[in-house]
């Protein structure tokens, strides 16, 4: 009995609190221009995005009036992939661990060194690309699998701090 009772105390919080979740993390690279492309080709390529640094924030629905977003810092394992757990019936927002860097940081990170056919983004651009989460979700829509897809620049990749401005293939 004794045993039975640790047990419950155990994974009682597991069971009401925790949701098992899994975690895609991939980056899709555009088709950016040159010979005719095939439909295939167009599509561009898609490869795991492994060993990521992501920051998951999540607010609980009884706490949405509060303002108060908790975070969970994850790294996604070679592949891409991640399993855990987040808190049941809660909001979550997920961000690359890059976009909690000081602007300062961003742009030190990501310099090039060739800017010749790159032009630097403004602060304001900057800023609103450590705004915006990656993925965004209410309690009602939260699944148990997350499937993230980034999508790359072309010739930049996903440089934050740089737009391309050089001359376009034929």
């Amino acid at each position: 009995m004794r045993n039975y009772v640790l047990l419950c105390i155990i994974i009682l919080p597991i069971v009401l609190f925790g949701q098992k979740t899994s975690l895609t993390l991939s980056v899709r690279t555009p088709y950016c221009g040159g010979a005719k492309p095939t439909p295939e080709i167009a599509a561009g390529t898609t490869k795991s995005f492994g060993n990521q640094r992501l920051i998951i924030q999540y607010q609980k629905t009884n706490e949405v009036y509060s303002g108060k977003w908790n975070c969970l810092e994850i790294t996604v394992d070679s592949n891409g992939n991640w399993k855990g757990k987040i808190p049941k019936k809660s909001n979550i927002r997920i961000f690359l661990a890059n976009q909690f860097l000081s602007l300062s940081e961003l742009k030190s990170k990501y310099s090039l060194s060739d800017t010749k056919r790159y032009t630097l983004k403004d602060d304001a651009a900057i800023e609103l690309w450590k705004s915006k989460p990656i993925y965004e979700k209410s309690a009602k829509e939260f699944k148990k699998s997350i499937q993230i897809e980034l999508l790359e620049a072309c010739f930049v990749g996903l440089n934050p701090c740089y737009w391309y401005t050089g001359p376009k293939p034929r």
